[in-house]
C-alpha cells in the first residue's frame, strides 16, 4: 500500500462540493455541522514558517533539503499540517494543493534517505503532510486552521476532562504508532467506541482500540 498516495489522490473521489476527512484513527462524538464553513481549504496548521526557519512543527525533512530539490527561496512560506483533518471544497485551493502535492509526490519526490524521520519503520514511506505541506508554500496557499480532533501524546503530562474534550472538539484521534498516543486517549476511544459497536454490531465482540492499534500502517516495517 502507497499510503501517501492514496490519501493524496482522495479529492479525485469526493462526491460533494464540500467534504471534511477524518483519518480513520479518529472517532467523532458530535454532530460536525458547525465545521461546514465557507473556505476553500480548512485543516490542522500546527504553525506558519519562513521557509528559512527552522520547522520543528514540520516534522519529516528540514528546510535546506526542502529549498534545494524544490528550488525555492526564504521568500516562501511554510506550513505544517497535521492531515488528520480537512474540509475541501471542490476544484478550490484545497483541491490544488491536493493535486500539486501528488505530483511532487509522484514525479519528483524528496529520497527517503534526505527526510529527517521516517514514517514507518525500516526505511519507511513517503508522508503524505510533507508534500502538502510543500505543496502550500508552492502555490502560495495557507489553509485556514482548524483543530476539531483532541490529541494528547503519551509524553503529555497535561490533560483535560471529558467534559472540556467534547466541549471543545468534535472527536479524539490517536494519529502515529500504536505508542504514541497516552493510554488515557486509548481509554476515551474505546469509552465513545463502545456503545456505538454494541447498538449496530449486537453479536460481535467489540474490538478495543488497542488491538486495532497494532495493525497501524504506521508501526509496519517498510
Amino acid at each position: 500500500l502507497f499510503a501517501a498516495r492514496a490519501k493524496l489522490s482522495m479529492p479525485e473521489y469526493f462526491a460533494f462540493s464540500q467534504t471534511a476527512y477524518f483519518d480513520v484513527d479518529s472517532i467523532l462524538f458530535k454532530p460536525i455541522d458547525d465545521l461546514f464553513v465557507n473556505e476553500e481549504y480548512v485543516t490542522h496548521v500546527h504553525k506558519v514558517y519562513k521557509m528559512g526557519d527552522d520547522m520543528p512543527q514540520m516534522y519529516w525533512c528540514k528546510a535546506p533539503v526542502i529549498m534545494e530539490h524544490y528550488g525555492l527561496d526564504t521568500t516562501y512560506r511554510f506550513p505544517g499540517i497535521n492531515s488528520s483533518y480537512a474540509l475541501l471544497k471542490k476544484d478550490k485551493a484545497g483541491y490544488k494543493v491536493y493535486q500539486k502535492a501528488l505530483e511532487n509526490l509522484l514525479v519528483n519526490p524528496i529520497p527517503l534517505s534526505k527526510h529527517y524521520r521516517h514514517w514507518g519503520m525500516g526505511t519507511g514511506q513517503q508522508p503524505d503532510e510533507l508534500y502538502l505541506n510543500i505543496a502550500c508554500a508552492q502555490l502560495k496557499t495557507m489553509p485556514i486552521n482548524k483543530q476539531p480532533l483532541y490529541f494528547r501524546s503519551s509524553m503529555q503530562r497535561e490533560s483535560q476532562s471529558i467534559g472540556t474534550i467534547q466541549q471543545d472538539f468534535y472527536g479524539i484521534s490517536l494519529f502515529g504508532g500504536d505508542n504514541y498516543s497516552h493510554v488515557s486517549l486509548k481509554r476515551l476511544y474505546n469509552h465513545f467506541a463502545r456503545p456505538c459497536f454494541e447498538k449496530y454490531f449486537p453479536h460481535s465482540q467489540f474490538q478495543k482500540i488497542e488491538y486495532l492499534l497494532h495493525h497501524k500502517l504506521a508501526d509496519q516495517k517498510h
